[in-house]
């Protein structure tokens, strides 16, 4: 999600809200730019980049992937 268009107390209070339903699923909430923010299920992998990517080989999973 990208919060970059909201000012500091929006942004803030959107990203509490989200942080709790992240809390409750036991995912994970990653910072990958300026005020932009992914959320990770529990069973899923973030890669940044393409080599991060090349050095999983599992096809039996599904995979999240965001490039910078």
């Amino acid at each position: 999600m990208n919060l970059s268009q909201l000012d500091d107390k929006d942004s803030r209070r959107v990203l509490d809200y989200v942080a709790g339903a992240i809390f409750i699923t036991k995912a994970d909430i990653v910072n990958v730019g300026n005020r932009i923010f992914c959320s990770v299920p529990v069973n899923k992998k973030l890669f940044l980049n393409e080599t991060d990517r090349e050095s999983v080989r599992d096809y039996e999973t599904e995979e999240e992937i965001i490039r910078r």
